[in-house]
């Protein structure tokens, strides 16, 4: 009672840390995600073998997916992203689908997952129904969907079409939570 506890048990996998290479990509944006957090986020999809983050920005869930050998894709609205997630995608040689488009609207292919960190904050023009629009298509071109946003709305993934909805906080630097919603779609099978 009261001393270190042990557990003992089989080691299934391990990380060799590849992802940390990627905190060296030429293009960041003050709001990008690091390495390490972006990993973690496709990891919550391991059975996808495509993934589409219809927010992309500079890439870094993007980058992560390709590294993971899937079938990445990437779309933002802003020419200036689209080009940053391209040229972080060459710098590392890794091939992924890279599109400008809006997100709210565009006939994305189907996909296995999405994963995305959804826009916000007070440089980033991101009004309630764009959101809402974004998470409806998102419900329409994945069967699973995994979103980080600043507060839990799961309401809204409902609305949109989304169940079997789980919520966690995660704590970033500065004292700043980010709610990472992972979801399935009752829209597709």
């Amino acid at each position: 009672p009261g001393g270190p506890e042990w557990i003992f048990a089989e080691v299934i996998s391990s990380t060799d840390a590849g992802y940390r290479r990627h905190d060296g990509k030429p293009w960041t944006t003050s709001s990008s995600l690091d390495s390490r957090f972006a990993r973690g986020l496709v990891n919550l999809v391991p059975a996808a073998r495509s993934v589409l983050d219809p927010c992309c920005g500079a890439g870094s869930i993007v980058l992560e997916a390709a590294s993971l050998g899937l079938d990445a894709h990437g779309v933002d609205w802003k020419p200036a992203m689209v080009g940053m997630t391209t040229q972080n995608l060459a710098h590392f040689d890794y091939a992924a689908g890279v599109i400008q488009a809006d997100s709210r609207s565009f006939d994305f292919d189907a996909v296995d997952a999405v994963v995305t960190d959804l826009p916000y904050g007070h440089a980033i023009d991101a009004d309630e129904p764009t959101i809402r629009a974004i998470l409806a298509n998102c419900a329409r071109t994945a069967p699973l969907g995994v979103f980080v946003a600043p507060a839990d709305f799961s309401i809204w993934l409902l609305a949109a079409g989304y169940a079997d909805i789980d919520v966690v906080t995660v704590l970033k630097r500065r004292g700043f939570t980010r709610w990472i919603h992972q979801a399935r779609s009752t829209l597709l099978p």
